[in-house]
C-alpha cells in the first residue's frame, strides 16, 4: 500500500511506474515497426535476394515478435497500477512524454528519419510538443492544488424529483 511509504518513495513511484511503462511501450512500438518493415519488404520484393537477406534467420523474427509482444502485459500492469495509486493528471503526461520520446526518437535514429542537415527543424516540433504536454500537466496540477477543498465538486441533490431542482419562482 502507498500509505506505508515515505513521501520521497511515493514521489519516486509516481514517476517510476508511468516512465517504465512508457519505455516498454516505446520499445514495443519500435520493434513492431521493425517487424512490419521486414515483412513489408519481404512481401514486396519476394524474388530479389538483396531484400530477402534481412530475413536470414527465424531467430531474428522471433526476437522481434517476442520483443514487440511480451512487454505489453507488463506495460498495461504498470500503467494500471500507477493509475490505481496516483491521479491521472500526473501519470498520463509522464507516460505520454516518455512514450513519444522513446518511440519517435528511437524510430528517428534507427530508421534514419532524423537527418543531420535539418535536424533542428525536425527536432524542434517534437520537443515543443513534449514541452507543451508537460506544461499542460503542470498547469492542471497547480490548478487543482489552488482550488479550495471541495470546490468544483458536484454534490447530489437531496430529495426533489428526478428532473432536477424546481424553479423557486413557481
Amino acid at each position: 500500500s502507498v500509505q506505508q511509504l515515505s513521501r520521497c518513495e511515493v514521489k519516486v513511484l509516481r514517476v517510476l511506474y508511468p516512465a517504465s511503462a512508457a519505455l516498454l511501450a516505446g520499445w514495443s512500438a519500435v520493434l513492431a515497426t521493425c517487424l512490419g518493415e521486414l515483412l513489408r519488404t519481404s512481401l514486396r520484393y519476394p524474388g530479389v535476394p538483396a531484400f530477402n537477406t534481412y530475413l536470414t534467420s527465424p531467430h531474428e523474427v522471433l526476437f522481434l515478435l517476442l520483443g514487440a509482444t511480451v512487454p505489453l502485459p507488463v506495460q498495461v500492469h504498470l500503467l494500471t497500477r500507477s493509475l490505481c495509486f496516483f491521479e491521472a493528471q500526473a501519470v498520463l503526461p509522464i507516460f505520454y512524454v516518455g512514450f513519444v520520446a522513446t518511440a519517435v526518437g528511437a524510430s528517428g535514429v534507427f530508421f534514419g528519419t532524423f537527418r543531420w542537415e535539418c535536424y533542428t527543424w525536425q527536432l524542434a516540433p517534437l520537443l515543443g510538443g513534449l514541452a507543451l504536454a508537460v506544461l499542460g500537466a503542470l498547469m492542471l496540477t497547480c490548478l487543482r492544488r489552488a482550488l479550495p477543498k471541495g470546490a468544483g465538486s458536484v454534490e447530489p441533490a437531496s430529495g426533489g424529483d428526478a428532473d432536477g431542482p424546481e424553479d423557486a419562482d413557481d
